[in-house]
């Protein structure tokens, strides 16, 4: 539960920083 919670966070953080790099 806690790694998949983590996981979730990551993968937050990955989209966000691609749309911070893309400029959206």
């Amino acid at each position: 539960m806690a790694t998949s919670i983590l996981g979730g966070l990551e993968d937050a953080a990955f989209l966000r920083g691609l749309q911070q790099h893309l400029g959206h």
